[in-house]
């Protein structure tokens, strides 16, 4: 592969990982489908939100997350903004920084919360189609009450 080649080649792996990233949030903010974005992650990946909200390991395991997610947040809107990442080959680590609002029913009235969070990921491409390792996710500020984090994360797990 020619220097040409090779620069094309990484050019459009950044566009693919940046529409993956992108097709990630579209899906959260179309009601958390649980089969469209699982899969989006490998067979074995990682959905990992930390001691707030748990880790979910392997395909099924991120599905059975988000059908329970969708069950308590009602809407959402991410704007995903500054990513960078790095590619190698057929892997990409990196992370995207998101700023979304996010409809929480826990409490009465329902708020609408803020969050401020980055989105550590890991992906790899296979026969030309990059998938998600790995995502960890880090809340870096929330304006307001986070069901989970109240203490309803069986709702979610």
């Amino acid at each position: 592969m020619n220097d040409t080649e090779r620069r094309l080649a990484l050019a459009e792996s950044i566009l693919a990982i940046k529409a993956l990233s992108h097709r990630y949030s579209n899906l959260c903010d179309r009601g958390f489908d649980p089969d469209r974005i699982s899969a989006l992650f490998v067979d074995d990946g990682v959905w990992d939100g930390g001691e707030i909200v748990g880790r979910f390991e392997g395909r099924e395991a991120i599905r059975t997350f988000l059908a329970g997610l969708a069950k308590v947040v009602t809407w959402s809107g991410h704007f995903v903004v500054n990513d960078e990442f790095e590619v190698t080959g057929d892997t990409a680590s990196g992370l995207w920084r998101c700023i979304a609002v996010v409809n929480n029913p826990g409490v009465e009235p329902p708020i609408d919360n803020w969050y401020f969070q980055d989105y550590h990921f890991e992906c790899v491409s296979k026969d030309g189609v990059w998938k998600f390792r790995s995502i960890r996710t880090d809340l870096r500020k929330t304006t307001g009450y986070v069901p989970y984090i109240a203490g309803h994360a069986p709702v979610i797990r």
